[in-house]
Order: C-alpha cells, then structure tokens, then sequence
C-alpha cells in the first residue's frame, strides 16, 4: 500500500492535451482563437523504477474528465500571444485506494486545477515571416508557468481516513517555471509536412508547501501530418505524434530522490476545420496512448479540441 501512495501522490497526472497545435503556424495578425478542450483519461498500469509495467487495478488506478481552455491572439502576421490552460481542471475523477488500516475502499479524487502557461509563439522562418520560405516553417515561443493553488495533500488524508471524500495528490506542480518551446516545419508538399517540437521548462523555486524542487520537463515530439481541402471551406487533416517527455530526480527538503522519469506516447488525431461557417470552426479528436516509460502512470486519454476563430 506504501508503494501505490507513493506512485500517486508523486509527479504529475496528465489527463488533457495540448491547447497549442505543435507545429510553427502562427494566426494572422488581428484573428483570435479559444479552444475548449475537454478530455477523458484513465490510468490501470504505471512503469516503475526500472521501466516495467505494474497493474494498479484495484489499488491505485484512476479515470478523471479534464476541462482546458487557451485563448490566443495575432498580434502581427508572425507573433501569436496566448494563455494556455489545458489541461485545466479535473472536474472529476476518481482513485481506487484502499484505507490502510481498515482495507475497506476510500472515497479518493484527484480533483484539482493544473498550472497555467502564458507565452507567445514568433514564427521566425515562413511565408510571413522575417526569414521567407515556402519550404520550411521555423518558431521560438518563450513562455512562463503561472502557477495556481494546490491542496494540503496531508490534511486530504487524515479526512480520508476518517470517512470523507478526498483529494490523494496535487495534479501539477503549482510552483512558478520558465522556458521554451521551439518549432520546425518541413513542407514536403501541400498536403503533408513533418513538424519536430521540443520544449524545455524549469522549475528553480522550491515548492514551499511540500518542500520539492522539480528541476525542469523536456520534451521532443515528431509528428507526420496531412492535410487535404475536401470542398470549398472544408479541410480535413490527420497526425501520428510519438511524443517523449522526461524530468531529472526531484529533491525533498534538499535531498536529492530517486524519481526521475520518461514517458513515451503515441498520439493520433484527425481535424476538420470549416471555414464558411460566420465563426470558423476546427474540431480534432485525439487519443494519447502510452509506449513505455519509467516512474510514469501508463495514462490513456480522448481529447476534443474545440477552436473556434473570430477576427478582430
């Protein structure tokens, strides 16, 4: 039981998707953009330290529905601002725990409110922008983490232990970061191109609440993409994300834990957006599914991206 507290209450627990598409498109200059994205995800396994998969049925898994939002803006044709909140809130969710003592089930969430990213994405190379190609598609967007308030993870177990519905661990790391994440776009013809991501963040400030620090996040993905005009106004497209993330050991109080960690997912989605609509629209359904990884939850999840455009 130790164990299973431990690979809950440790790292965060994704449930949503990314707001911001991962490619180097940027909005044009006066168009704003919100997306709602709500997202399902589940949890039965988790890869422990030495990258074996272990069931958490009945001891640890958990099934939450996210809600996130990010609301963007073009200042000029190459510079897009945004706030991005997704995922945002876990509206619900629920954790099989067992108490400890009594071995009878325990009313666990892990309700709560991830962090916020606020940034802006520069399209260095493009058809619009300060470097001109119609080839390639190259941006830079330096960002920080806006952190939000998490609970008293301690205090949530003595009132589950006592009977009460409680929240078992914190969703994010609720402590400020800053970083980057950077995009490059190869247009191997008008239908398909391969975009490569990558993201750093750094987390240098201790979580005054729990005493962590959590160094920083890194993550690479690659991604196919294809997309294709069916009729006027109508475009639908599809991508094969592999996404890769990873975070050094944590420290607790000073002490350096031996925690780190990696998650490889492959990420499918198909989109189709419409443009004659007097609001443009773009739906894409997603699924993350997990390949492999080390002190990770093997977490699947179903997204739907909700963007809807307005010029202003």
């Amino acid at each position: 039981m130790k164990k299973v507290w431990l690979l809950i209450a440790a790292g965060i627990i994704c449930v949503g998707t990314m707001a911001f598409a991962e490619d180097a498109k940027v909005l044009p200059a006066r168009v704003g953009r919100l997306t709602i994205a709500p997202a399902f995800a589940f949890a039965n396994d988790v890869y422990d330290t030495d990258g074996k998969s272990q069931s958490l049925s009945g001891s640890g898994a958990l099934k939450a529905f996210n809600l996130g939002f990010a609301l963007e803006y073009g200042i000029i044709d190459w510079i897009t601002a945004a706030v991005q909140w997704a995922p945002g809130w876990n509206i619900w969710s629920d954790v099989e725990l067992e108490n400890p003592f009594t071995g009878k089930d325990l009313d666990a969430t892990i309700n709560g409110v991830y962090d916020i990213f606020l940034g802006a994405k520069l399209q260095i190379v493009g058809e619009n922008a300060p470097v001109k190609s119609s080839m390639f598609r190259a941006a830079v967007a330096p960002g920080v983490i806006i952190p939000l308030p998490g609970v008293d993870v301690g205090e949530e177990l003595i009132a589950g232990l006592q009977g009460k519905t409680f929240v078992a661990a914190n969703i994010d790391r609720h402590v400020f970061g800053f970083g980057a994440r950077g995009y490059f776009d190869y247009l191997i013809s008008e239908l398909f191109y391969i975009n490569l991501y990558t993201e750093y963040i750094a987390f240098p400030i201790e979580n005054s609440d729990t005493k962590e620090t959590y160094g920083w996040q890194l993550t690479f993905e690659l991604e196919p993409h294809f997309d294709i005009n069916i009729v006027n106004g109508i475009t639908l497209g599809a991508g094969i994300p592999v996404n890769f993330r990873m975070t050094p050991d944590t420290k607790f109080d000073g002490v350096k834990q031996d925690d780190d960690s990696y998650i490889l997912a492959i990420k499918p989605n198909i989109s189709c957006f419409i443009t004659t609509l007097p609001l443009p629209l773009e739906l894409e359904l997603g699924y993350s599914l997990p390949l492999a990884g080390k002190n990770e939850r093997a977490t699947n999840s179903l997204s739907l991206l909700v963007k809807l455009y307005l010029k202003i």
